[in-house]
């Protein structure tokens, strides 16, 4: 018989949690979904599943906006719906013990004692037909390649900058990792974002050098280098 029961949260999972409950209720849902509790552990930053989703080149700050434009946009078309008074501290809904269930199961296959993000966005990447799994995949990430970075967080692999790396942290990088894509998109969004489209272009044609398959499975990526290249 399979064993159902909800295991343990650690603290940054309940912190998830508790942001994907807040989350739900400015949307007036009175009920869980895996689009609230990705938001959860997007917003929450400081924990193993964004940590593996940066290793990836996930632009968080792009993902997280389509989600909650998501939520926005079928709340609006659903209508408005009275807010209830404590509806964030409600006891458990029934797709928050979902998320949960799956959460402890994914936990349970890797003979984890507890629920940490980690289990969290495998349970929202486990099946691929859902509307925020397919936000994930847009950015090239997906049930198989998240167990994958989240692998070398756990072990401790050196990976690509952090976001918050500056032009000259990528460059060194990109010079001590020649052969690696990585580094890259990372370099090209810089450069994208402050303005400077011709060394986004640049930095997205050795992107391309390096790994002609990329801007298929990058969506956010391949809208900006046809920017790029359009304003060349």
């Amino acid at each position: 018989m399979t064993d159902t029961r909800v295991l343990s949260l650690t603290t940054r999972a309940r912190i998830a949690v508790g942001i994907a409950r807040g989350v739900a209720a400015s949307v007036g849902d009175h009920d869980l979904t895996p689009a609230h509790v990705a938001l959860g552990v997007l917003r929450e930053l400081e924990n193993p599943a964004v940590a593996a989703l940066w290793r990836a080149c996930v632009p968080i700050p792009v993902l997280r906006w389509e989600i909650e434009h998501q939520l926005q946009s079928v709340a609006e078309h659903r209508g408005p719906r009275r807010q209830r008074p404590g509806d964030v501290i409600l006891p458990l809904t029934p797709g928050e013990q979902r998320m949960l269930e799956l959460a402890s199961a994914e936990a349970r296959l890797r003979n984890d004692p507890y629920v940490g993000t980690e289990h969290l966005l495998l349970a929202i990447l486990r099946d691929p037909d859902t509307s925020v799994a397919r936000a994930f995949a847009r950015h090239g990430v997906g049930f198989e390649s998240a167990v994958t970075h989240l692998q070398q967080v756990f072990t401790e692999e050196s990976g690509p900058p952090s976001p918050h790396a500056s032009v000259g942290e990528i460059q060194a990088y990109i010079e001590q990792n020649p052969d690696s894509p990585y580094g890259w998109p990372m370099l090209a969004r810089k450069h994208f974002w402050r303005g400077d489209l011709q060394a986004a272009r640049e930095a997205y044609e050795r992107l391309i050098a390096l790994d002609p398959g990329w801007m298929t499975n990058h969506e956010y990526d391949r809208e900006t280098w046809e920017q790029v290249r359009g304003a060349a």
